[in-house]
């Protein structure tokens, strides 16, 4: 560790890489639009950085670990954040979106804004549609949270509401994230009363088609402002105004955080913990819960049939439209496989090993279609009851089955 006082004139900017405790001295300082007044302390995170900012002539104290430093800011970008969010502030808005790549500091001018407003005394939702990084749910979800006091990381906020997607890659579920941001949008302004709902997007937009997939949700969403960060970006919006829509144009801060992939698991680890680790195992009936996104649980039971016709032993079938879904304790030779198909008349199978469903990341979806992380350690098959490590202690209406695989120290890996 290492300790660093720093004096900073009014105006002056500073930018800390890495987590970092904080002590003002003397003055006042804003992070993210945060006041942190003399006297008082505040922790970063890790995997982030932040411009301190002086409101006045301030002493700062810093406790670095070793992989963290700080350096003067050279360009003007947190400057211009601020006065932008400042103009939304002064202007009529009920939704403001958020759109930039990877790393251009969508998160951060949100959580900028988000403050600036609280300040001001607005009542606020923030909507995170990231579902690869997502900050307020777990990955794979849509979360909406509501700040209260001033943050400097939407980490910071609880979820009041989350709807599962089920996979990290928004590509393949454009219409899905456009109509689960759309309830979560009309749950803040109609259900909530909030003034205004901030919403975050992923960072998937260097390719034509996710220029198109952000074009139909901006159009879907209706904002009545849009900014978009990135120099990369400029101009590609801006047909947006002839729908009455005011567009800001922000650069990307040069000192920002670039994350490699390592990181981002990383992250997406540890938001996956933070909603799983150490939640208690629940059992649910197959007979009592509707089950979505899982095709073996979905079909239709043909166990006791593929013994009785074929003599072939497997621990559970089903069929789903054309194709035999079988779990098996130990391997099964094709012409088993295929003795079973053309006594069931299908054409194609799909064969699973018992044991094969620990670690799969699934959603409960309770009475008020607000869906709530889980695990799957176990499905017993003999007796169709499935465990699952969740926090949520109600009834389920359905189980929601994704694309993900979690190991025990919650790494993801994409399945189908």
């Amino acid at each position: 560790m290492k300790m660093v006082k720093v004096i900073l004139n009014e105006g002056k900017v500073i930018h800390v890489y890495g987590s970092a405790l904080i002590e003002v001295l003397k003055g006042s300082i804003s992070i993210y639009g945060k006041r942190v007044k003399a006297y008082e302390k505040i922790l970063l995170y890790k995997y982030r950085s932040y411009p301190l900012v002086a409101l006045e002539e301030s002493v700062i104290n810093l406790v670095l670990p070793e992989e963290s430093y700080i350096k003067e800011a050279k360009d003007q970008a947190i400057y211009e954040w601020m006065s932008t969010a400042e103009e939304i502030i002064k202007g009529t808005h009920t939704a403001i979106v958020v759109v930039g790549g990877v790393d251009s500091g969508k998160s951060s001018f949100i959580t900028l804004l988000s403050n600036k407003l609280i300040e001001r005394g607005f009542k606020i939702a923030i909507i995170d549609s990231d579902i690869g990084q997502a900050d307020i749910g777990p990955p794979g979800f849509i979360s909406l949270g509501t700040p209260e006091k001033q943050i400097i990381w939407l980490r910071e906020l609880k979820p009041l509401s989350m709807r599962f997607i089920g996979d990290i890659r928004p590509q393949y579920y454009v219409d899905k994230i456009i109509r689960e941001v759309l309830n979560l949008k009309n749950l803040a302004l109609h259900e909530l009363k909030t003034s205004i709902v901030l919403i975050n997007t992923d960072g998937w937009i260097s390719d034509p088609q996710a220029i198109v997939y952000k074009y139909k949700f901006i159009e879907a969403v209706e904002p009545t402002a849009l900014v978009v960060l990135g120099a990369d970006l400029k101009g590609l919006f801006k047909h947006f105004e002839k729908m009455g829509m005011k567009v800001f144009e922000l650069p990307s801060p040069l000192h920002a955080k670039q994350r490699d992939r390592d990181e981002r698991r990383k992250l997406r680890s540890e938001r996956y913990a933070s909603f799983l680790k150490e939640a208690p195992l629940r059992k649910y009936k197959l007979s009592e819960v509707m089950i979505d996104g899982f095709q073996l649980l979905q079909g239709v039971d043909v166990n006791s049939t593929v013994y009785s016709e074929t003599g072939v032993n497997v621990v559970y079938a089903s069929i789903n439209a054309d194709t035999l879904n079988i779990v098996v304790q130990q391997s099964i030779s094709e012409v088993e496989v295929d003795k079973v198909k053309k006594v069931l008349g299908v054409s194609k199978a799909r064969i699973y090993y018992l044991g094969f469903e620990k670690g799969l990341y699934v959603a409960l979806t309770d009475d008020k279609d607000i869906d709530h992380p889980g695990l799957v350690d176990e499905i017993d098959f003999l007796n169709k009851v499935i465990a699952i490590y969740t926090y949520f202690d109600g009834r389920p209406k359905v189980i929601k089955f994704s694309k993900i695989k979690l190991s025990r120290d919650y790494f993801d890996q994409l399945v189908e």
